[in-house]
C-alpha cells in the first residue's frame, strides 16, 4: 500500500533484514503486532448527521496496480471488518431526517472492490485478476481465506456471474437433451435406431430418390411385437393357491452321474407355462429381454425358444414354472455368460425383483445396459416364491 504511494508514505515496511539470519520472522510478526504496527488498512468514517459511508484512501489506486499482495491486503482487510465492523460493508442514511439510520445501498468500499478487476485468480501457472463477480473461490492463490457465509463477499456479489454462467450451461444441456430424447422418441416411432440414422435417410431421399426408393423395396422394417400383458386379477387367491403349490412341490434334488440331471423338474412344464405368458394375441412369442419376436418356429409351428432359470438353486431351492424365463437363443446365452456364472449379479437381481414397483427389471449383460420384462403375473408369481423361500 504505501510502496504504490511512496511519495505520499508515511509509514513503512518492515525491513526485508528480518526475513535472514538469526531472526524468525514468525517471532518478528507478533512482536510488531504487540507493537502495534499496521496489519490491515485504515477504514475511514465518513459520519455526519444525515448519513454514515466507509472509504479507503487511495483505494483505486491500489486496485488498478494489479499487484497480488495489494490484493491480499484488501482481502485480509475486509476479513478483519467481518466481525469487527460488519456495517462497513453499506452506506446508512436517516430518510427521515431525524430518527434511526437504515441501510442505504453499498459503501464506497464495496461499490469499488465491484468495479475493478483485483481479485487473483490462478490460472496454470498465469495468475489472472477479475472482478469478484467474476471469480470463484477454487482459482483463489494461497493468502486469500474464504468462507462462504461472510457477508462482505455476499455484498461483492462473489462468483455470481461463474454460477450463472454455470446454471444457464446447465439449462442449455438440459434443453439440448430434452430435444435430443424427443427427437429419439420420434426416430424410434418411426422405425429407426437413432436420430442420426432418420436424419441419414431424410438427406438420402432428398438428394437421391431412386436410391432411397431401392431402400424401401429391398428393406422390410421388422416392427417390434405387442408384449404381452396379463394382469394379477386376484393377487391374495393367487398367492395362496401358490403357497399350496409350493408346499406340495419337493425340494430341488441331483444326483451325481456321468453329469449332474435335475431329477425333480419333471413335475412342472415350464415350457407350457411361459408360452402361455409370452404369447400375445397376435399369436407372437416374445422374448423378455430384447422384447423382439422369438426368431422361428419350429416344424409344429410354436415359436422356438429357451427357458432360463431366473436364479439357482440357493435363491429359488423348489420346482416352479415362475422361477423360469422366456428367451431368444442369444439373450439365453448372454444370460449364461454374465448373470448365471456370477454370484454377486444373480444377488443383485434378485434385490432388484423383490423391490421392484414395475415389470421391468433393469440388468447388465456385460457391457449392454437392458432389462428383464415381465408380465404381471409371472412377477408377481415370482416375488411370492422368494417370499417364501426367504
Amino acid at each position: 500500500y504505501y510502496q504504490i504511494h511512496e511519495s505520499q508514505a508515511d509509514k513503512w515496511a518492515l525491513s526485508e533484514k528480518y526475513k535472514t539470519g538469526k531472526f524468525n520472522p514468525q517471532k518478528i510478526g507478533e512482536f510488531a503486532k504487540y507493537l502495534g504496527v499496521a496489519t490491515v488498512l485504515s477504514i475511514n468514517h465518513n459520519d455526519c448527521y444525515y448519513s454514515k459511508d466507509y472509504a479507503i484512501e487511495h483505494l483505486e489506486d491500489i486496485l488498478g496496480s494489479e499487484n497480488i499482495n495489494a490484493s491480499r491486503l484488501i482481502w485480509r482487510t475486509c476479513i478483519s471488518q467481518e466481525n469487527d465492523c460488519p456495517s462497513f460493508c453499506y452506506k446508512q442514511s436517516r430518510p427521515d431526517g431525524r430518527y434511526n439510520f437504515s441501510r442505504d445501498g453499498d459503501s464506497s468500499i464495496i461499490a469499488t472492490l465491484k468495479k475493478y478487476k483485483w481479485v487473483p485468480q490462478k490460472n496454470e501457472e498465469k495468475v489472472e485478476f477479475v472482478q469478484p463477480h467474476d471469480a470463484v473461490a477454487e482459482k483463489l492463490p494461497d493468502g486469500f481465506e474464504y468462507q462462504t457465509g461472510w457477508q462482505w463477499l455476499q455484498k461483492l456479489e462473489f462468483g455470481k456471474g461463474v454460477y450463472e454462467q454455470r446454471e444457464a450451461a446447465l439449462r442449455e444441456k438440459q434443453t439440448q437433451s430434452q430435444e435430443y430424447k424427443h427427437k429419439e422418441q420420434v426416430a424410434k416411432e418411426l422405425g429407426f435406431e437413432s436420430p442420426e440414422e432418420a436424419e441419414k435417410m431424410a438427406r438420402l431421399k432428398k438428394e437421391n430418390p431412386e436410391a432411397y426408393q431401392q431402400f424401401e423395396e429391398s428393406t422390410a422394417r421388422k416392427e417390434c411385437p405387442t408384449f404381452p400383458t396379463r394382469p394379477v386379477a386376484n393377487p391374495e387367491r393367487r398367492q395362496e393357491r401358490l403357497g399350496e403349490q409350493l408346499t406340495d412341490a419337493p425340494d430341488k434334488e441331483y444326483e451325481k452321474r456321468e453329469r449332474s440331471v435335475r431329477t425333480t423338474n419333471g413335475a412342472i412344464d415350464p415350457i407350457t407355462w411361459l408360452r402361455n405368458q409370452y404369447t400375445n394375441e397376435a399369436d407372437q412369442m416374445v422374448c423378455q429381454i430384447c422384447k423382439e419376436e422369438m426368431p422361428f418356429r419350429k416344424r409344429d409351428g410354436a415359436h422356438y425358444f429357451e427357458k432360463k432359470e431366473a436364479l439357482s438353486k440357493k435363491y429359488l431351492p423348489k420346482e416352479h414354472e415362475a422361477q423360469y424365463l422366456a428367451l431368444c437363443p442369444l439373450c439365453a446365452a448372454k444370460y449364461d455368460e454374465f448373470v448365471k456364472t456370477d454370484d454377486e449379479v444373480m444377488t443383485e437381481l434378485r434385490e432388484e425383483i423383490v423391490s421392484a414397483e414395475d415389470c421391468e427389471i433393469p440388468i447388465s449383460l456385460g457391457d449392454e445396459k437392458t432389462s428383464i420384462r415381465f408380465v404381471e403375473t409371472h412377477l408377481h408369481d415370482l416375488k411370492v416364491i422368494m417370499d417364501e423361500a426367504g
